[in-house]
């Protein structure tokens, strides 16, 4: 039985870091920032993740961990429950979300840190 060929060619074994000190399959930066907002995007639930997972794997369509985030995407999205905006989120203000988003990036930059130590 023959491999099919990849349909994007060769598959790169290059690898670099992300800002949490994980490996990721892109060595491309643009495509690295657009993945990990597309990440942080997603965990503050903010509107534009797709947005940003969508330029991360324009700018590498075999990023693994881009694809991967796709498909975890696709299958929340096939979810019922998942589909209604929260009433609470249609009453706040654009300000109480901005600070919501904000306590949600100091979150993150706390976990970062501890895990930088950890690991």
């Amino acid at each position: 039985m023959m491999r099919p060929e990849p349909a994007a060619g060769p598959v790169s074994l290059m690898t670099s870091e992300d800002r949490y000190g994980l490996v990721t399959s892109t060595t491309c930066p643009e495509a690295l920032a657009a993945f990990e907002a597309a990440v942080h995007g997603l965990g503050a639930h903010r509107p534009n993740a797709g947005v940003d997972l969508g330029r991360a794997l324009e700018a590498d369509p075999q990023h693994v961990a881009g694809l991967a985030l796709k498909g975890f995407a696709n299958l929340t999205l096939a979810r019922a429950e998942l589909r209604p905006v929260p009433a609470e989120l249609l009453r706040l203000g654009d300000a109480e979300l901005d600070a919501r988003a904000m306590r949600l990036d100091q979150l993150a930059a706390i976990e970062a840190t501890w895990y930088r130590e950890k690991c």
